[in-house]
């Protein structure tokens, strides 16, 4: 099934949901690179200020990147 994210991603939703989604995922990117990301060890993703980031975000992310890595290494038993 494709989320909300992806269909904005892939622009079905017009352009300017489109460049929202670009814009959501180049700010993840950033954080994942600067690590403001963790991993707790259920696999979910929490951002700096402790809100669960959407899996669908990461791994799109992570596509685009080609690199899956982000949340391999920035795994930190957070409970």
């Amino acid at each position: 099934m494709m989320t909300r994210f992806h269909r904005e991603l892939r622009g079905d939703l017009g352009a300017f949901w489109q460049q929202h989604a670009q814009d959501e995922l180049t700010k993840v990117k950033a954080d994942l690179d600067g690590d403001k990301i963790t991993i707790d060890e259920a696999g979910v993703a929490w951002n700096c200020i402790g809100r669960a980031l959407m899996d669908d975000l990461l791994d799109a992310g992570d596509a685009d990147d080609g690199h899956r890595q982000g949340r391999q290494r920035r795994h930190t038993g957070r409970t």
